[in-house]
């Protein structure tokens, strides 16, 4: 009898569970696109679709994680990488939802694989308990009309929209006017270096780049409302500043209208409003940069000063023995100053805590340490 029980409390569930036989998911969905040029708008449209497709299909997945910390995220960074789980699609129908409207519309049909969905959700979860709370700064520059216009209430609103992310917004009212006017001109020169060496230098990990520019068409009334109708240009880049490569980037033109009797007014909806649109888009390629790093073997810099040949050795066995480093060498030593390259699928900030908490026979302090780099002086008396 308990067999029976047994057996039956097993069956049901294998045959109850919503993933148990439904490895993928054919779903049919529509995808729009706004876009006046044809081939951008059919690509927008097709990246709409993926998206609805992938959200549909893993519906129960989706639902069922809604307790879990950083959902909100978690989900948006699944959902950016929806093109990747459909593993077949086939196009129903396909055009502009007229010939003047900009906006163009993808029927498909779609194969979605839950098991990938699923693991990707995991991934992801991993990632985020292991990256931290990095430390951000956006700085935006607009114009309007070729005039620059102010923009540090966008900029704070903008940071906020990312707080899902884990990310810490740094207050860039806080930096000296000065630094602050050098920012701003080496983002509207599009000046990547410099933004990166002043972000390291005011302590922040990322640089969110904005650049926005505005054209008014005409101003239109409509009964007792005027309406600003503007052309909105704008490009957002997320920047390591430790190496001022570029996580990722979003560039966007688009036509907008907006409620307003001033121009200015509708200018600095348009700041925002894009500029939170944008960030949101490039979040999830943020995030794809930090599984990347995560999952390869970075390249970790470490500077030793202050030590002898046989400090560096004992470094050397410990750094060799920490979990996911995979491989220490060393490109010189010198007047005791050695530099070593760390293979660790960790970034640099892990690495130095790991070598803290390993006894190597030497001690050592932390002077710096970047996602890639560290730098540690040997104390001596030990």
């Amino acid at each position: 009898m308990n067999v029976r029980i047994y057996l039956t409390l097993f069956l049901w569930s294998i045959f109850c569970s919503p993933f148990a036989f439904a490895q993928t998911q054919l779903v049919t969905v529509t995808g729009q696109g706004a876009n006046n040029d044809p081939a951008a708008a059919r690509d927008i449209a097709l990246e709409d679709a993926y998206r609805k497709a992938v959200e549909q299909a893993s519906g129960v997945l989706i639902s069922s994680k809604t307790q879990t910390e950083d959902f909100v995220v978690i989900k948006d960074v699944v959902l950016t990488r929806s093109a990747g789980f459909v593993t077949q699609s086939r196009v129903l129908k396909e055009g502009f939802t007229s010939p003047d409207s900009g906006i163009y519309e993808v029927t498909i049909e779609a194969t979605v694989s839950l098991k990938k969905v699923a693991d990707t959700w995991a991934e992801i979860e991993t990632t985020l308990a292991r990256k931290g709370y990095p430390k951000l700064m956006v700085v935006i520059g607009a114009q309007l009309g070729g005039r620059a216009i102010n923009t540090s209430q966008a900029e704070v609103e903008i940071g906020q929209s990312l707080t899902a992310l884990r990310i810490d917004v740094f207050d860039r009212s806080t930096i000296e006017s000065i630094k602050a006017k050098k920012i701003q001109d080496a983002n509207l020169s599009g000046d990547i270096s410099t933004m990166a060496a002043l972000g390291m230098d005011a302590g922040v990990d990322i640089v969110l780049r904005g650049k926005c520019e505005i054209v008014h068409n005409m101003t239109r009334r409509q009964g007792i409302l005027n309406y600003q109708f503007v052309t909105v240009s704008y490009t957002i880049q997320a920047i390591k500043t430790d190496t001022g490569a570029i996580l990722a980037q979003h560039t966007d033109v688009a036509k907008r209208r907006y409620v307003s009797d001033s121009l200015e007014s509708a200018a600095h909806m348009a700041i925002l409003q894009e500029g939170r649109h944008h960030a949101k888009m490039i979040q999830g390629k943020i995030f794809e940069a930090w599984v990347f790093s995560l999952q390869n073997r970075n390249d970790l810099q470490l500077t030793v000063t202050g030590c002898s040949f046989k400090d560096l050795v004992r470094i050397k066995k410990a750094l060799g023995g920490i979990r996911n480093v995979s491989h220490v060498s060393q490109r010189y030593f010198r007047r005791n100053t050695a530099q070593l390259i760390v293979k660790a699928k960790m970034s640099g900030e892990e690495l130095a805590e790991r070598l803290l908490e390993t006894d190597s026979g030497v001690e050592v302090d932390i002077l710096g340490v970047t996602r890639n780099e560290i730098e540690i002086k040997v104390l001596q008396g030990k």
